[in-house]
C-alpha cells in the first residue's frame, strides 16, 4: 500500500508536466516513483538532474551501472528498485549469468559485512 499520492499528469502543475514530458521522452514512460515526487517539482527536478549526472555518460558502461544499482537495491531491500534495475540491466544487455552473479555477490558481501560488523575485526587490507 502506498502512503504517498501519485501525481498523475492531468493533476500536475505546469512545471511538473514539463518534467514528466522530459522523463517520458527519455524513458518512454513516467514511472510511479517519479509520480510520487510530482507534487514537489523542485525536488523532482533535482532528483532528475542527479540521475542524469550519475547515469548519463561517464566511464562506467550503462550495463555495469545498472548492475551496481541492482546490487545496491537488493542490499537496501527495495523491491521496486530491484525490479526496476533488473529490467534496466536486461535492457542494457546484462546476461542472466551476470544477474545471477550480482545476486551472489550481494548475498556473500552481506554475510561478510554482518560478520565483520559484529566481530569488530580491524581491517588490514587498504587501498593503494
Amino acid at each position: 500500500m502506498s502512503v504517498i499520492k501519485l501525481t498523475e499528469f492531468n493533476d500536475a502543475n505546469d512545471r511538473t508536466r514539463e518534467l514528466y514530458r522530459q522523463v517520458e521522452h527519455k524513458f518512454g514512460a513516467v514511472p510511479n516513483f517519479i509520480k510520487a515526487m510530482g507534487d514537489n517539482p523542485d525536488f523532482l527536478e533535482s532528483v532528475l538532474n542527479m540521475h542524469a549526472a550519475v547515469f548519463d555518460g561517464g566511464e562506467i558502461p550503462p550495463r555495469y551501472k545498472n548492475l551496481i544499482a541492482l546490487a545496491v537495491a537488493m542490499t537496501n531491500g527495495c523491491q521496486y528498485c530491484t525490479s526496476s534495475f533488473t529490467a534496466h540491466a536486461q535492457m542494457t544487455e546484462a546476461t542472466e549469468r551476470e544477474l545471477a552473479e550480482t545476486r551472489a555477490i550481494v548475498s556473500l558481501l552481506s554475510a561478510y559485512n554482518k560478520f565483520l560488523v559484529t566481530s569488530g575485526i580491524p581491517c588490514d587490507i587498504t587501498p593503494a
